[in-house]
């Protein structure tokens, strides 16, 4: 009998590639899929049910393949494998976070064994549902330590507290968080500097990640740099951005249905073509298929 701890050891090489190519923006995300998926399929080859492996699936439907009916059954099947693992269930939580579906988001926080990383994004649901005040009491009572700086930043950033995203922010910039180098973070600063009116220095981050973006597309910075556009109002060259994010494969192109960045684009026909280039409507016409 095969011991299945090997289709483990294989399935969390391929995860932790990925996450190159996503979280850390080390790689590009074409790349980091290439290299992982050979990882999920000996471990399928091993063990077919294998928690780990369906996990890694979820992964390689949602960031590279925008497929979220797949995405999700493959995030429900390594729930239900590996109850006990609580990563599965965080990762789940920011798919049904990007979805809006935010009572699947709360029956997973219900489920999950450790509710700390489930909850961050059910601070961004309660963001999300215009429930204000439970969102900035979530907020405060996260520990104001060093390494929580640049999260709390983006909490105020989807609260549009510029002032205070910005305090926390150059907070963690100052503190040399080094995921601060990470095109997520950059944009962000940057848009808390342009709606502080520190123009200079907003513009001269963007201009960073313009030639970060005219490089690599490792970390996303054809998104990130749309959200900002977006964000001062610039429309046109949000779209650019946006387009430079969908031919790049973007993973960040999950986030497009509920960044509140976007929300002054969906008055334009752009906005929801490209909503249906990346698989949005495909899934919302499946959940609305299931409902009749």
């Amino acid at each position: 009998m095969i011991d299945p701890e090997y289709a483990d050891a294989y399935a969390w090489i391929g995860v932790v590639t990925l996450f190159q190519g996503n979280v850390f923006g080390q790689k590009e995300i074409q790349y980091t899929a290439l290299e992982a998926l050979p990882y999920f399929e000996k471990a399928l080859e091993l063990d077919q049910n294998n928690a780990a492996v369906h996990h890694g699936m979820a992964l390689i439907e949602e960031w590279v393949r925008w497929d979220y009916i797949k995405a999700e059954k493959e995030y429900l099947k390594a729930i239900e494998l590996g109850p006990n693992n609580p990563w599965v269930y965080a990762l789940a939580a920011e798919f049904y976070l990007k979805r809006h579906r935010l009572e699947s988001l709360r029956a997973i926080f219900d489920k999950a064994p450790e509710k700390e990383n489930v909850f961050r994004y059910l601070r961004r649901g309660l963001i999300l549902l215009g429930n204000q005040k439970e969102a900035y009491s979530s907020i405060t009572s996260i520990p104001h330590e060093e390494q929580s700086y640049k999260s709390i930043g983006r909490y105020y950033e989807w609260l549009e507290e510029y002032d205070s995203a910005r305090f926390y922010l150059e907070s963690a910039l100052q503190a040399k968080n080094p995921n601060m180098s990470i095109p997520r973070f950059q944009a962000a600063l940057a848009l808390a500097y342009e709606k502080t009116n520190s123009l200079q220095e907003a513009r001269k981050i963007i201009n960073q990640l313009i030639g970060k973006a005219d490089s690599t597309s490792a970390g996303s910075p054809a998104y990130f740099i749309a959200c900002y556009y977006s964000g001062i109002g610039e429309v046109d060259s949000a779209f650019y951005w946006l387009e430079k994010a969908f031919d790049n494969r973007s993973p960040e192109m999950p986030w497009l249905k509920v960044d509140p960045a976007f929300n002054n684009l969906k008055d334009d026909d752009r906005y929801w073509d490209l909503y249906e280039r990346t698989g949005h409507k495909a899934y919302d016409d499946f959940i609305e298929s299931k409902k009749q």
